[in-house]
């Protein structure tokens, strides 16, 4: 069999041609698109990539923002617990404490009344028993008492010393006006002479003398001038009792020491 060489060159020919012109238009165009589209998948590929790595870092910092948000509530439960705690406690104390000093204040209320209670009959007991005592020394005086109460009397001025005997001195030998001398029972004219006597002699001058009743001194004589005196009365002593006695029993904490009462 002979060979067409013209035909089978012109054939390869064409064949090459064919195969440019397909590289050039057809396989060029088909191979840059698919490069083209995996480089737009790649880049797809890439950019949800980043999108879940995104995604990922949002969804862990939303856990995290979640768990500190679960913590902060936790903690803030616990306060809130503790508070309501605390107040419960401060609430019963203040109620505790509130009934204690109502109770206190009652027991108190209730002392000052037995205390008040007991002070009144002390104070009712003891101005019957020294009024008591005023009346007997009152119906007791007689003629003998009476000058011996004067002899008590001049013996008290002559004990007298210091100021208080040269003011009262200076009192009654200064002017004309003298002095009083008052007592409970009217003084006859033997002891009113006994008196003038005995007080020119401690007063070392004559002295005017005034004399007065007065029945508040009971069994006593008083002397005075010018604001100043000198007293000498039973009265005194019964005072100075009632005085000591009621010392005596506030300082034992008697209830019914509470005021001294009127002798």
């Amino acid at each position: 069999m002979q060979i067409d060489w013209f035909t089978l060159v012109a054939q390869l020919f064409n064949f090459l041609v064919l195969v440019w012109l397909l590289k050039r238009f057809l396989y060029k165009p088909i191979l840059d698109a698919i490069d083209a589209r995996e480089q737009g998948i790649a880049q797809t590929l890439q950019e949800a990539a980043v999108t879940q790595q995104e995604a990922s870092a949002e969804r862990d910092k939303l856990a995290a923002s979640n768990a500190e948000l679960d913590a902060q509530s936790a903690a803030l439960l616990e306060q809130a617990r503790a508070a309501a705690t605390t107040e419960r406690q401060q609430l019963m104390q203040a109620a505790h404490a509130e009934a204690e000093s109502l109770t206190l204040r009652h027991r108190q209320d209730q002392q000052q009344e037995l205390q008040q209670l007991h002070a009144e009959i002390y104070r009712l007991t003891l101005s019957e028993v020294f009024a008591l005592a005023r009346k007997l020394l009152s119906d007791l005086a007689n003629s003998t008492l009476e000058q011996n109460l004067v002899e008590a009397f001049i013996a008290q001025l002559q004990t007298m010393a210091g100021d208080s005997r040269e003011e009262l001195i200076q009192a009654l030998t200064s002017g004309q006006a003298g002095g009083l001398v008052r007592s409970a029972f009217p003084l006859d004219a033997d002891l009113q002479q006994r008196l003038k006597d005995s007080i020119a002699e401690w007063a070392g001058a004559q002295v005017p003398l005034k004399f007065e009743n007065d029945e508040r001194l009971i069994c006593g004589l008083e002397l005075s001038a010018k604001g100043l005196c000198s007293t000498w009365n039973i009265a005194t002593y019964l005072e100075e009792l009632q005085a000591s006695l009621t010392e005596q029993l506030s300082a034992s904490g008697n209830p019914g020491s509470a005021e001294p009462v009127d002798a």
